[in-house]
């Protein structure tokens, strides 16, 4: 007697896209010690963690709308984006491989690109929070230096008028 044993799989569909991620041109404010901050040499890994976080999958569920065309709740799609995409360094370049697995094969290439475009608006909300707080810092240090420079003017004024 022998047995045949048939194991059906579905078909798996991969769709990969790659991204550049380059570090922001940011104009360096000294910091509370006066030092300026050094080049940082742990960003693309940073980054490529974020881009695999539960913030950036949520994104691209929601720009998919990937929970309503899957029939679950976000938290669940959510957990399924995270589990269906793969993020991984190309050595020697700043580029970044997005590769998404599914049974759909329609969903394979929106998931990589949601997830890219996910990525993006996250990062330029970033960004744009950490430029504003810059400037705010900034400012604050052009008014601690403009109090430097009218403190110094009142001390100094009634010197500046007996010379004359």
């Amino acid at each position: 007697a022998s047995a045949v044993l048939i194991y059906l799989a579905p078909k798996i569909y991969e769709s990969t896209t790659i991204v550049e991620i380059k570090p922001d041109v940011v104009v360096s404010l000294p910091d509370a010690d006066g030092g300026v901050p050094v080049a940082d040499s742990a960003f693309l890994e940073r980054e490529m963690a974020h881009l695999a976080s539960p913030e950036v999958m949520r994104r691209a569920v929601k720009k998919g709308a990937f929970d309503k065309r899957w029939g679950m709740t976000e938290e669940v799609a959510v957990e399924e984006m995270g589990r269906s995409v793969r993020v991984e360094r190309i050595q020697g370049a700043d580029l970044i491989s997005i590769r998404a697995l599914s049974v759909f094969r329609q969903d394979a290439p929106e998931m990589a690109e949601a997830v890219a475009d996910g990525y993006r608006d996250d990062r330029v909300e970033r960004v744009n929070k950490d430029s504003t707080q810059a400037l705010e810092r900034l400012k604050q240090m052009v008014r601690a230096q403009e109090d430097m420079v009218e403190e110094s003017r009142k001390r100094y004024s009634p010197l500046v008028r007996m010379d004359t």
